[in-house]
């Protein structure tokens, strides 16, 4: 049964509970207790299907925070990798430029 939000089923019990006391006994809205319960029933599943969903959307942040997190570490590693290669390069151009002026001194 669907119910739409803020719009609530209305039962009406024929009635009441001074008349049925001469009896001896009380009689409970029966029909309202189970429409109450269908409804909290739905609107359970309503939340159930929310809190799914929420949950989704954090397990998909949290995987692209995590891939987000390794990109930024191998683009680190590769800078640093690249300053090492460029390092290395400026000192060979040294030793070379040295090399060089060593050999046209002597």
């Amino acid at each position: 049964m669907a119910v739409s939000p803020g719009v609530e089923p209305s039962i009406t019990v024929h009635g009441d509970v001074s008349t049925s006391r001469r009896s001896g006994r009380v009689r409970k809205p029966t029909a309202k207790i189970r429409v109450v319960e269908q409804v909290n029933y739905q609107e359970n599943a309503d939340l159930k299907e929310e809190i799914n969903r929420l949950s989704n959307l954090v397990q998909d942040l949290l995987r692209r925070d995590a891939e987000r997190e390794q990109l930024l570490k191998d683009c680190l590693k590769k800078t640093e990798s690249l300053e090492r290669e460029l390092q290395e390069e400026k000192q060979r151009s040294d030793w070379h430029h040295r090399g060089l002026a060593r050999s046209m001194h002597a």
